[in-house]
């Protein structure tokens, strides 16, 4: 086997400048500067061409062998890579045409327009490779691609991987790259003096792009301002983190604090409300923002894991402690749910106004020593609903903290508070404990507030989310109790009543309901769902007057489970003359969405089966229009209400009668009704 001497960047000075950056490819006829390159981990040279020339080829234009480049090891993998690109690359479908104007007029047949948004994509030598072309909907945006593919346009993606948004710019400066999730938005940034760039296909599509053009450079990720909007950077920031060598990456959030953000927002959103100040001004204030935003770590993948054992002989026993004996532990997550407006609120008033005046507990339980109680609150403002309670209760407020937030300075040097995210926050929260000792009792409320951008109905998801905070409670045995609401569902085992995923209900010790039963609704009643430290303890009883609880001194010997069959048997005594009712008056203004129609009767206590029958009864119609729902209407309403299509007037491309589809009524087609 031939082995040959490494090439290092020393060696190629003449032709290459510094420790990574672009230069013209010696494969091919390159004026855009399209290949990249940098020092590899041992300091071989590593070079890609965005135009696409193999590796091979550019190592032989030098007189070179490829083994010089990088380890063969390297070389494996990037031939690994090639193949795959070339595997995903799928045979174009629909009809090709010669060139992308007439597929751009084909695309727009069934809008009868064209596109309010066209954007092109370049490959690194310039050549335009594809078109993102945007249709403005009154239920939305509509998005389809054209692109090139064997020298004909096809309504399709780009073949992966794709080229970056605005490539050849990407390549010709050393700037700062933006990044931004879809096209409009780059483009607004680059109206203001940035070089922006996106990927094509959203927030599912990042893997499909070549995001090597910003190996080693500074990039600033700009998340919209919604969840999709969060994965799409931390795709994106993984990937550039990935690459050798790896992009310095930053993560900005403009909206955090503005109190004109909207859900979905983009830079275009945020630009377009600033429509009044100068780009330079705009470009400072975003600039500012940036350089006070800390790089994002690197994951590191090399890192040795161990696993953490212990012998049993080795661990101390010891006995659980109590912040309310027997009921609510201290040093662990307890919950506290039911449904609004029953007095949860008005019960943790309480319990911090026993707590701070050490009053003793409803049941008769002595407390010891009183002590400081913290809130974080999502929903009751402090200063008007809190406050007032906590001092019709008798605390003593000089005890009790209101966590607001978290604080940070924007770029006009205005404070701005952060919700509080138990996923990101608890050390601050050890801070605060340690400061102020005394505290014994956290209420976050409601907790699935507090835990961030978490998807509450995934298991795993919300069980990481909580591990921090259950570590605090254990390691500085504060009580947490953690409010929450009961989900729509009626009877069934208490434990699977409680919000989102069943994690909630298995990280918690103790979980507790409060409810009322139906023959006498002022009485609450607090009860036992689960406890696993001990006997289930007995539940309470409660009234509320002028806004004190009345605590009655004897327990009850029933449990959550028996509530919620209580409020089962309650819902399930509808009367089939109130559904008819129900049906005829959300029917009254016309057809509806048969979905719509049978979550209002959820939420009304009338069962979908039930539902359905008294609608039959009734002669109610469905029908369907094209591709929409199935829409429900009474006998009489039909014909006065049905969509029909509008009058459309010929368009520019003079096809715009074609757009609408056709009513089909239910007699008509054999698809499962609703």
């Amino acid at each position: 086997m031939n082995t040959f001497p490494k090439i290092t960047l020393d060696e190629l000075e003449g032709l290459l400048q510094g420790k990574r950056g672009s230069a013209r490819c010696p494969a091919h006829e390159d004026r855009n500067a399209s290949l990249s390159y940098s020092e590899g981990r041992d300091g071989r040279l590593v070079m890609k061409c965005h135009a696409g020339c193999e590796f091979k080829d550019i190592a032989a234009s030098l007189g070179l062998h490829p083994s010089q480049f990088m380890p063969e090891s390297e070389l494996h993998d990037s031939r690994r890579v090639t193949s795959k690109a070339r595997r995903t690359s799928s045979k174009p479908s629909g009809k090709g045409f010669a060139t992308a104007d007439e597929a751009i007029v084909a695309s727009s047949r069934q809008f009868g327009r064209q596109p309010d948004h066209q954007w092109e994509y370049h490959d690194a030598n310039g050549q335009i490779v594809g078109h993102i072309l945007r249709w403005n909907q009154s239920e939305g945006k509509d998005i389809r691609p054209i692109s090139l593919i064997d020298g004909r346009w096809y309504p399709n993606g780009m073949p992966e991987p794709r080229p970056l948004f605005g490539l050849p710019e990407v390549l010709n400066s050393s700037s700062v790259v933006w990044i931004t999730e879809g096209e409009k938005a780059a483009d607004s940034l680059r109206s203001i003096g940035f070089v922006a760039t996106t990927s094509a296909g959203g927030c599912k599509a990042v893997n499909k792009t070549d995001w090597s053009a910003l190996a080693g450079r500074s990039v600033v990720l700009w998340p919209d301002h919604d969840d999709p909007g969060e994965l799409f950077v931390a795709e994106v920031a993984d990937i550039l983190q990935a690459i050798e060598p790896a992009a310095t990456v930053k993560i900005v959030r403009p909206f955090d604090g503005d109190p004109e953000a909207a859900k979905g927002d983009d830079a275009f959103d945020w630009i377009e409300r600033r429509d009044a100040a100068l780009p330079d001004d705009l470009r400072g204030q975003l600039e500012a923002l940036a350089a006070v935003t800390s790089p994002e770590k690197r994951k590191s993948d090399d890192r040795p894991l161990m696993l953490e054992v212990h012998r049993a002989s080795d661990i101390e026993t010891r006995e659980t402690t109590w912040l309310w004996p027997g009921r609510i532990p201290a040093g662990k997550l307890s919950l506290l749910v039911g449904d609004p407006g029953l007095g949860k609120s008005l019960l943790t008033a309480d319990m911090a106004a026993r707590l701070t005046r050490g009053n003793g507990w409803p049941d008769g339980q002595a407390m010891g020593e009183s002590c400081e109680v913290a809130f974080v609150l999502f929903e009751d403002s402090f200063g008007d609903t809190t406050k007032p309670r906590l001092l019709k209760a008798g605390a003593d407020c000089q005890k009790v903290l209101w966590i607001e937030g978290r604080t940070s300075i924007d770029a006009e040097g205005r404070k701005v508070v952060q919700s509080f995210d138990a996923t990101r926050d608890v050390p601050e929260l050890v801070k605060l404990v340690e400061q102020n000792p005394g505290i014994r009792l956290l209420i976050v409320d409601p907790l699935l507030a507090g835990l961030g951008k978490t998807d509450s109905h995934k298991y795993g998801d919300v069980q990481g989310a909580l591990n921090a905070l259950v570590q605090f409670a254990e390691a500085y045995n504060v009580a947490v109790i953690g409010i929450g609401h009961l989900n729509k569902g009626t009877g069934g085992k208490s434990i699977y009543r409680s919000m989102g995923s069943l994690a909630f209900t298995a990280k918690a010790r103790a979980v507790w309901h409060l409810g009322a039963m139906k023959d006498d609704p002022q009485r609450r009643l607090f009860l036992p769902a689960k406890f696993n430290l001990g006997p289930m303890p007995e539940g309470l009883a409660f009234t509320v007057v002028d806004g004190m609880l009345h605590w009655e001194a004897d327990g009850i010997g029933m449990n959550a489970d028996a509530l919620l069959e209580d409020e089962a048997s309650n819902r399930s005594s509808v009367p089939d003359l109130s559904v008819d009712d129900f049906l005829k008056a959300v029917l009254a203004d016309g057809p509806k969405p048969a979905s719509e129609v049978l979550d209002e009767a959820k939420q009304e206590g009338i069962p979908p089966k039930r539902t359905r029958r008294s609608f039959k009864e009734l002669g109610g119609k469905r029908r369907k229009l094209g591709n929409g729902p199935w829409l429900w209407s009474l006998s009489g309403q039909d014909d006065q209400h049905s969509p029909r299509c509008p009058t459309l007037e010929p368009g520019v491309l003079g096809i715009l009668g074609e757009s609408c589809s056709p009513a089909v009524d239910a007699e008509q087609t054999s698809e499962l009704l609703p």
